[in-house]
């Protein structure tokens, strides 16, 4: 049995196609817990006829908006099963995604968190801008050296996970790639490499994501940081720390440079400079991204010691 969680606050035209895709599961077995997060009385009468179609829905009621991190542990704490599967609000499963996941995680034993390939779905406009599949490792070690290298590959639509421990509401970012760090030390994560969710995002300028996404990186780089400082092993926390210190410094200036080219290519379009829009979309996303690969080689030196800190 599996208890799916979502927090909502509004509804912004997906949620009937989100709700569908879960009801509509292979595995039938489950109790699908939503949290209105303070969506108000439209949103609440939507999601009371949901549950009045299928008695599989328990619907949680959140009268203020406490936030993600809050009305997720409320629906974990509510939750009367062992395995907990997530979708946010827009995002859709394919049919089998948790029949599939379900037999992986019960197969092997010390698997933790199961997680799979999905759809990158971009919508500008309302209209799907692009579309291509992401594919992620299949294999717990892989997974370990990308949070090395501060990229979380787990989306949180695409996991199931054990019910071991719960969100941290002191983050106000990144909870999900925090999550995932401390259930990495209690067992393996491992992926299916088929495309099980589409994964719906918005977008507005190359510069803009590139930014967001290198701010991204250094949120989940302090995580790290934090993280191990509660770690018994000295050697290994010292030594691990400085690595991730060297890399915060050298990525934060990378950020600096990618916000002046994000900046360039606002310009350009209000100006509509050619020499702006070349500097903006070609040359300097280029010449972050050489560096960005210098630093994560750098930082995947340390990979071989965090292992062997895990596995011992």
């Amino acid at each position: 049995m599996v208890s799916v969680v979502m927090s909502v606050n509004k509804d912004r035209g997906r949620l009937e196609s989100t709700i569908q895709s879960v009801l509509n599961q292979t595995f039938k077995e489950f109790e699908f817990i939503i949290i209105n997060d303070g969506g108000g009385e439209e949103l609440q009468e939507k999601l009371e006829n949901w549950k009045k179609q299928d008695d599989r829905i328990v619907l949680l009621t959140n009268r203020e908006n406490l936030g993600l991190t809050k009305s997720l542990n409320k629906g974990l704490s509510f939750s009367k099963y062992n395995l907990i599967a997530r979708i946010d609000e827009g995002d859709t499963w394919e049919d089998k995604k948790l029949e599939y996941q379900i037999r992986q995680i019960k197969k092997y034993k010390e698997v933790v968190l199961i997680t799979s390939s999905y759809h990158d779905i971009v919508i500008e406009k309302g209209k799907i801008k692009s579309k291509k599949i992401i594919s992620i490792p299949t294999k717990d070690e892989d997974f370990r050296r990308a949070f090395i290298c501060g990229l979380n590959l787990v989306i949180h639509s695409g996991v199931l996970f054990k019910k071991k421990l719960f969100y941290n509401e002191t983050l106000k970012n990144v909870q999900d790639f925090e999550l995932w760090l401390r259930l990495s030390f209690l067992g393996k994560i491992i992926g299916i490499n088929e495309p099980l969710v589409k994964y719906f995002r918005e977008e507005d300028s190359l510069s803009h994501n590139s930014y967001s996404s290198c701010r991204q990186i250094l949120y989940h780089y302090q995580i790290y940081k934090n993280f191990l400082r509660s770690t018994k092993n000295k050697e290994f926390r010292n030594k691990f720390i400085g690595g991730i210190n060297y890399t915060i410094e050298k990525e934060e200036k990378l950020c600096y440079k990618n916000r002046m080219a994000w900046s360039l290519y606002n310009k350009a379009i209000i100006y509509n400079n050619p020499f702006y829009k070349i500097l903006s979309r070609i040359l300097l996303p280029k010449l972050i991204n050489v560096k960005f690969e210098r630093i994560k080689n750098k930082i995947l030196l340390l990979g071989s010691y965090y292992d062997e800190y895990v596995h011992s």
